[in-house]
Parts: C-alpha cells; structure tokens; sequence
C-alpha cells in the first residue's frame, strides 16, 4: 500500500473508532474498488493532499509539483494501465469525437502507466495554473512550444530516452508505450512547486447539499456523434461509495486493478474550438474553451449537483458552484473530470 493510501486509511480507522460506527467486517461477493472506496464523508486528521483531501502527512509528497501522464482511449488501448494511482482524470475529445486522458498524479506514483499518447493544446492551457510537468510520446511541434511559456516542463517522449519510456510487447505497437513516474520524477526542476487545489472537497458530518441537489445512479454520455464517438455511463455502488464507469457499452476496467471507481464524477460542458493545426491524419484538431464557464453537473454521494463552472482567466484554477452560486463541495478520494461539448445528450437517472 503507497504512503498516501496508508495514511487515508489510518485516518478513517480513528474516525471509525471515534464514532463507533465500524464493525470492521468486510461484505462479501464485492470486488475491490479500483480507486479504494471509502465512506461518503471522511474525517482526514492532519495535513491533506492537495488534488484528493484526503490525509498526507509526508512533507515531501505535498509539495512536489505534479506530474501528468497523457494517456490513449481508444478501445485497442484498454484497459489503460497505471492510472489507478492517479489522484484525477481529465477526459477531452480529440478528433474523431473519440476521448483521450490526462492522469494526474500527485499523491502517489505508478511503475507503469500508459498507453501514452500525444500532446493537445487543450493539455497546456488546462494545466497552466498548476504548472508541474507533462509526460507524453508526440505532438504539433507549435503545440510543443506553447509548454515553457506556460510553466510547464516538458517531459516528452520525443526529448527523452528509452530510460523513460518503453513499449510492451503484448500490446498493437500504437498502443504499447507506457513511463514510470518514479523514474520520470527524477528529471524535475528545482523551481517547480506544489500544484493549486483543483476542488473543495466536505469534512466529516458535511453532507452533499445545495441548491438543486437530487438523488442519482445512473449517468450516460458521449463525446461526440458517428459511430467512433466514445459512449460513456456511470454507476453509483452504493455500498463502496464510489462511481463505477462503462465505456462503449462494456465495463471499463484498469489493468490488474478492477473496474475503473471514482469519489466523484464531474461533466463540465466545455466548447470546443478548431485550432490552425491538423494531425497526422489531416484532420482538424480542436482545442477545449477551458477559460469561461458554462454548466457542470457534479456528481458525489450518489447525489447530483446540477449548477456551473467558472475560470476567469488562464492563470485560474476552475471553481464549481450550484444553480444558487454556493461552492460544491465533493467527497475526499479520486475525480473523474470529463469535458463534454454543450448539447452532448447527457442524462442522470
């Protein structure tokens, strides 16, 4: 177990104690969480990690800079590998209204994470206030450029040897290139610092509320129209308080590590906007309007806060709010962040 999972586990055994609210009996027929679940309200003692809030307490953890894995999505690529580690993901629409994802570790690391994929313009100016440093395998050499002006240090494939990156043999060699964050984390600069906080998440007693909060467990998406666009549900498990996630119509799992599990879902209805580039393809690349606000549904606790999301500028971390403008507050653990294009048909049931 990583020292971040050890100590969100020691500090909800002392909450369980304090409250008499533990049998310690585990239930029986239910596969592990991939995410570690967790009840829907923790009490976290002591200092928290900044992308998951739950307990911390190694010093040199919390203030490292993050570390972002760009990772493929397409369906020869999963079940991804390593990104169970990740403290969030942030899911975008590439071309071909198909997605691809960025893991965002902070807290923890992974020995093999992939398969990486290439770098998006959307990937830099979404990451922007949080600098830190990005790992990915090809990319628009302008798109390249933008990474130093924007603070973030570039960790790309292309700069960097096989000691960094390495392919899998039992994978379509497109889809078999993965990194070790531990190994990548040797190459970070002295001047990177810890990242902003990306959420507020509920302390112990706090309840999922605000204006609009409705029961739900069942969400369904997707990315885009045609037959390639990437179909998305998730399930609330109710018994390990976590979203349980589907992709394209089958159980969408990490390797070795269960069916993908989150604390908590967020849509974020985000435009899109076509770029001066094409891709290797000649297909017009897009780029995410992530500088703005627009709707986001935020789902926690089995509940959905139907309400807004707002970055005023690109120095700006995104802040979520209900219909009433009052900040939601989500459960400490993992988030999955998805950028859906407004008019995307999403439903909550």
């Amino acid at each position: 177990m990583s020292p971040a999972r050890k100590s969100a586990a020691v500090s909800l055994a002392v909450a369980c104690l304090l409250l008499s609210a533990c049998s310690g009996k585990s239930k029986s027929g239910e596969p592990p969480p991939a995410n570690g679940g967790g009840p829907a309200t923790t009490t976290v003692l002591g200092p928290t990690a900044a992308l998951t809030g739950l307990a911390q307490n190694d010093d040199s953890v919390r203030q490292r800079p993050l570390l972002v894995v760009k990772v493929d999505n397409h369906p020869l690529a999963r079940p991804q590998f390593g990104i169970d580690r990740a403290d969030v993901i942030v899911e975008e629409k590439v071309e071909g209204n198909t997605s691809r994802l960025m893991a965002l570790f902070h807290s923890e690391d992974s020995d093999r994470v992939g398969p990486v994929r290439s770098l998006r313009s959307t990937d830099v100016v979404w990451m922007k206030p949080l600098k830190g440093m990005i790992a990915y395998s090809g990319g628009i050499p302008q798109v390249k450029a933008l990474l130093k002006p924007a603070g973030i240090e570039d960790l790309g494939a292309d700069n960097h040897g096989v000691k960094y990156y390495k392919r899998r043999n039992d994978r379509p060699f497109e889809h078999g290139q993965y990194t070790l964050t531990p190994v990548l984390r040797e190459l970070t600069p002295k001047d990177q610092k810890a990242p902003k906080a990306l959420f507020e998440f509920r302390r112990t007693g706090e309840v999922l509320g605000g204006a609009g909060v409705a029961p739900v467990t069942n969400v369904q998406g997707r990315f885009g129209d045609g037959p390639v666009a990437t179909v998305f549900d998730w399930n609330w498990n109710a018994s390990a308080n976590t979203w349980v996630r589907g992709t394209d119509g089958k159980a969408h799992s990490f390797e070795n590590a269960g069916q993908i599990s989150m604390q908590n879902v967020i849509i974020q209805f985000t435009p899109y906007r076509a770029t001066q580039w094409r891709d290797r393809a000649d297909s017009p690349v897009d780029e995410a309007v992530v500088v703005g606000s627009g709707d986001a549904w935020i789902f926690s606790d089995g509940k959905v806060v139907k309400g807004r999301w707002s970055r005023p500028d690109d120095a700006s971390v995104t802040s979520y709010s209900d219909s009433a403008g009052a900040p939601v507050k989500l459960t400490p653990g993992h988030t999955w962040l998805s950028l859906i294009p407004p008019g995307q048909p999403v439903t909550a049931t």
